[in-house]
């Protein structure tokens, strides 16, 4: 199976067709090629070919605390990012691997343009509930950078919240081995087996056998090229490898988005419901000794698993449901925050929306959480208010 690369950036219309029937595609330089890093990351090196600017980098970032990873030993450090480039520049810790970097929302902090000084969001994933919602709502967003040598890569695994993944390639290249939902239940036990060990499933370590079989349900191999962007449907499991750049460095950047819309909306409330499962499960013990306390122990259990759910996944359900009302009311009312405005000509109809929506609310309500977690009811009602109007 091999993955569809574009030769033009599709329109907003084109590129929904991907979102809709949630498979990955690969979208050209020319997509990303007004980015500002492109023009102040790199200059003309001696030779005349474009070389990454090392020391405009350090004066730029080098004083920004970042966390790396030892993709050898996969321990975490804190340091600087002039450290950590100082040390690539000299050709040292090509398996240290800058992870996690909320660039975009450091950049923003200090007053500065994002669009002027590193990138402009395309259109294409402009309408994203998660960032509009965290960037308006709190101190943090999903918008990263991950910087890496020669040696560096992220194991197997899902993005987080099922949520959609979008990444271009700055620097180098990336090899990509994608699996669709079909390989998942094959992958469940290696997943399981790696996470009792404290290891990284990582398919290179993989027998021919077992390469046969997960290609044969549908695993795709591939090189995302220099400035290429690649959409990561819902869902999809995936390991990225890095490679170097083409000035030899032995460097690769990417700029990465996780996001989400109406278009994966059931598939993130469905995964919600799964963890919420696991997160019930695991505290039963709690729930057998709050019900023997006597009546009213509902809501009480469940503001533990909401709590414990967000502290090990990052939200709950009063998140879930509120990015959601946040999202409907931005389509009328947008508000300032660190996050691009949005055109119509961006989102998908507002029937659409609707037809996505009405359905989890209507699941939701049946669920007990719906009228036993404190001020959710009332959220609720003003998401059925909002849909009744856009």
């Amino acid at each position: 199976m091999a993955i569809q690369r574009l030769d033009a950036t599709p329109s907003y219309h084109e590129f929904r067709k991907f979102l809709i029937s949630n498979t990955p595609v690969i979208l050209p330089p020319s997509a990303t090629s007004t980015w500002a890093c492109f023009r102040t990351w790199f200059k003309t090196g001696s030779d005349g070919r474009t070389v990454l600017n090392f020391q405009h980098l350090d004066w730029l970032y080098g004083h920004e605390p970042v966390i790396v990873v030892d993709c050898s030993s996969w321990d975490y450090r804190e340091d600087t990012f002039g450290s950590v480039l100082n040390s690539w520049k000299h050709g040292k810790d090509q398996q240290c691997y800058v992870k996690d970097w909320h660039l975009p929302l450091r950049i923003h902090a200090q007053s500065r343009s994002v669009k002027d000084e590193l990138y402009d969001v395309s259109e294409l994933w402009l309408d994203d509930y998660m960032n509009s919602f965290y960037c308006a709502e709190t101190s943090d967003d999903f918008r990263f950078l991950y910087l890496g040598g020669s040696k560096t890569f992220t194991p197997v695994h899902r993005d987080v919240y099922w949520s959609y993944s979008i990444s271009t390639n700055i620097l180098g290249t990336k090899r990509w081995i994608l699996f669709p939902p079909s390989c998942t239940e094959l992958l469940a036990p290696l997943l399981k087996d790696c996470e009792r060990q404290d290891a990284p499933l990582d398919v290179r370590n993989w027998d021919q056998d077992t390469v046969d079989r997960f290609a044969g349900l549908g695993m795709i191999d591939f090189v995302q090229g220099e400035r290429e962007t690649i959409f990561v449907p819902s869902g999809w499991y995936h390991q990225v490898i890095n490679s170097p750049g083409s000035d030899n460095n032995s460097l690769c950047f990417s700029l990465n988005h996780n996001w989400c819309n109406a278009h994966n909306l059931p598939a993130m409330y469905r995964a919600m419901c799964a963890e919420i499962e696991v997160v019930r499960e695991s505290i039963s013990d709690v729930k057998d000794m709050l019900r023997n306390n006597g009546t009213g122990w509902e809501t009480e259990w469940e503001e533990c698993v909401g709590e414990l759910l967000r502290k090990s996944a990052g939200w709950n359900w009063t998140t879930f449901w509120e990015m959601i009302e946040f999202s409907l009311v931005e389509r009328s009312n947008q508000r300032p925050s660190a996050w691009p405005r949005m055109s119509t000509s961006s989102q998908p109809p507002k029937s659409y929306v609707t037809q996505q929506v009405e359905p989890l609310l209507g699941d939701f309500s049946t669920r007990p959480e719906a009228t036993l977690v404190p001020g959710l009811a009332s959220v609720l009602d003003r998401i059925k208010d909002n849909l009744k109007r856009i």
